[in-house]
Formats: C-alpha cells, structure tokens, sequence
C-alpha cells in the first residue's frame, strides 16, 4: 500500500487517543477508500469485524444520501461565474453547463430505463474508479433524480462492503 493510504493506515496504528472506529468512519467517507476498503483495514487493524461493518456502512449510507444532493453546487458555481464574467472561468463554467445539460438530456431515458440497477452493479463492483463517489457523479451527469441516486448508490455500497466483508467472514 502506498501514498496517502498508507500514511492513513500508519496514522491509525500511531494514535491511541481517538476510537479506531471515528478513522473508519472517516475512511469510509474518503474518495478511493470508501467503506468497502475501510472494513478491509479495519480488520487488518484487528477491529471486530461486526462493528467494522456497521461503521463503513453508515459511511456508505451519509455519502448515498449526502453526494446527490451537494453535487448541484456545481451547477450553482458554474452559473454564478458566468454571471460575474470571470474571464476564462466564465468561459469553461459555460461549457461544463452546456456539456452536461447535452448530457442529461441525450441520457436521460436511458438512465430512467436502466440507470438504478446499472448504478448499483457499478458501485458494487470492488474496482478502483468505481464506488459511491464515482457512482453519484456519474448519476448526477446522467440527470438520476437524486432520490434514485441515493437508494442506488446506497445499495451498491452496502453490497461492496458484503464482498468485501465475505473475504474475511468465512
């Protein structure tokens, strides 16, 4: 293991003083570890595998209900720099805007056919670049209605720290 994930790791061998399960939690809220590596490095930390798995669980469930609602922000910031003008900003915020909404709409009745179980599969998949961060992205993009997102990515998560959990459960 390298770079920030392993100074993550050593900073929760080091410190005594904070529950190991707050480093989980927070683990489990991280881009690129989430609660499916979370509960893998609980349990080589020797944390109890059933607490491990209700932490990195209700980490997976904030972000699945967290991230759909907060990545329309981008659209507010975007909107709001092309108001102002701000040169070169004004002018990227202007693609992004018309990049997405083409998007969205081109997506959009696919998304409605296929998108909740094929967001769930993508976020279940225990592979580097997809997870709940990734997945609530990709729904926002898609125009998912967040409320579907949510339970999307939701499930998804949950079923990525199952299989991940299976490894050492046996």
């Amino acid at each position: 293991m390298s770079g920030y994930k392993a100074c993550f790791v050593r900073s929760v061998q080091w410190s005594s003083e904070v529950n190991p399960y707050i480093y989980i939690l927070l683990m489990s809220l991280a881009p690129g570890f989430e609660g499916r590596y979370a509960v893998v490095t609980a349990r080589a930390l020797g944390l109890d595998a059933g607490h491990s798995i209700f932490v990195a669980s209700l980490g997976v469930i904030i972000l699945s209900f967290l991230l759909p609602r907060a990545l329309p922000l981008a659209d507010i910031v975007a909107e709001s720099l092309i108001r102002r003008g701000w040169g070169p900003l004004a002018r990227i915020a202007s693609l992004y805007l018309s990049y997405a909404e083409r998007a969205r709409n081109r997506a959009r009745p696919v998304v409605e056919r296929y998108g909740f179980l094929g967001l769930v599969v993508f976020v279940m998949i225990p592979l580097p670049l997809t997870g709940v961060w990734t997945g609530a992205i990709a729904a926002y993009l898609l125009g998912m209605r967040p409320w579907k997102a949510a339970l999307a990515l939701a499930v998804g998560g949950l079923l990525s720290i199952g299989i991940m959990s299976a490894s050492f459960l046996h």
